[in-house]
């Protein structure tokens, strides 16, 4: 099935979630999110490829179809990728994702076990050499995330929403944000809260060193940029 054969059938479409910078309360880049004209959720679309084996295949076309903005995008775009994307790339052509790295972060999600962390993380070095960023999403929920995390020092690290939901409310919430955000500083990475949906949570991250930001309360995901 050709790359315009996936999108016609899933009726796909990109809409983009600001990331805001909490020091100066600026736009900074946008996390890429796919959705479809047929009310199918982003789940709903990848089990269906799942089960037709073109997983690999989808996630490229959702890369593709979110990439066809990036001259209006400000600041950087967060692309989310599969890591057995990642692998069936390195083993075949980086090309195929047609991307401009000084414009693109490479968001590993949460959604699959990496079953050769040692080989993931070589992957993520060639990524690397070959001038790409890269965030490790819901380091703290995800499938050996904080392992991989340390390993590979990432350029931006995600703190998802289980732990960010009513932290202003729980004190061992702020704990692990604290300690995540020293995690963030020791190795260079760039930490970013997700899912901030009132005030007093984006005040007790960024109180907390969090450095950038996004979610409901600071702006919804749009097809318009």
């Amino acid at each position: 099935m050709s790359s315009l054969a996936v999108r016609e059938r899933n009726n796909i479409y990109p809409v983009y979630q600001p990331i805001y910078s909490l020091e100066k309360m600026r736009i900074v880049g946008y996390e890429a999110l796919i959705r479809s004209q047929t009310g199918l959720s982003p789940i709903e679309l990848f089990n269906r490829a799942e089960k037709e084996g073109r997983t690999v295949e989808f996630d490229i076309e959702c890369i593709n179809s979110a990439i066809l903005n990036i001259p209006r995008i400000r600041g950087v775009l967060f692309l989310n990728i599969r890591p057995s994307t990642l692998m069936w790339l390195s083993k075949n052509n980086y090309n195929r994702l047609n991307i401009p790295t000084n414009k693109v972060v490479l968001e590993i999600t949460e959604v699959e076990e990496i079953s050769d962390m040692e080989c993931f993380i070589k992957v993520l070095e060639n990524l690397r050499e070959l001038g790409y960023r890269y965030s490790i999403d819901d380091i703290a929920t995800g499938f050996n995330r904080l392992h991989l995390v340390l390993a590979s020092a990432p350029d931006y690290i995600k703190l998802d929403g289980p732990i960010i939901k009513d932290c202003d409310k729980y004190s061992n919430k702020c704990s692990v944000i604290k300690h995540l955000v020293a995690i963030g500083k020791d190795i260079g990475s760039i930490v970013i809260a997700e899912n901030i949906e009132n005030c007093n949570e984006l005040q007790i991250v960024k109180d907390l060193g969090v450095t950038y930001a996004q979610g409901f309360y600071l702006g919804r995901p749009s097809a318009v940029i």
